[in-house]
């Protein structure tokens, strides 16, 4: 008999004495059953688990391969090397530099035509220390002579 609840009812088992201990082993048999085909889907399912994750880290380490692959980096690297020299010459700044180049090339000529009039102006023996010196007249016909050549050199 079996204890039904807390009213202490005691109800009679559906089993007899003698059937008792043949239930309680067929009993074992299905839970021994049920044990053992949850362990075998359980490992089964551990199985799938290792192979979907071998798969998954082989696909993980061919990656970077397939998206070089895919990207194709010299073709990228000449297209943004194109645009970049695009942009570059929509700036201006190849024109600015030229005009650069050419004012410097000016500045410079002019710079060695005033030195060598200053170097005329300033000679020891023809310069115009020298020739302050010499008479007046004369002196002013220098100073003519220095002035036309300073202003035909320029």
């Amino acid at each position: 008999m079996r204890c039904s609840g807390y009213s202490k009812q005691w109800v009679s088992s559906p089993f007899s004495p003698r059937e008792t201990p043949a239930a309680i082993a067929a009993e074992r048999k299905l839970l021994r059953t049920i044990l053992e085909s949850s362990a075998s889907q359980a490992s089964a399912v551990e199985k799938r688990m290792e192979s979907y994750t071998a798969r998954l880290e082989s696909r993980l380490t061919q990656l970077p391969k397939e998206l070089e692959t895919g990207l194709d980096p010299p073709r990228i690297a000449k297209l943004l090397s194109e645009s970049l020299r695009q942009c570059f010459q929509r700036s201006g700044l190849p024109e600015t530099g030229s005009a650069l180049s050419q004012s410097c090339a000016d500045l410079n000529s002019v710079q060695k035509q005033l030195l060598n009039v200053l170097r005329e102006v300033a000679h020891p023996d023809v310069g115009i220390i020298a020739r302050t010196k010499m008479p007046m007249t004369h002196s002013c016909e220098t100073w003519q002579c220095v002035h036309n050549r300073w202003t035909t050199s320029l």
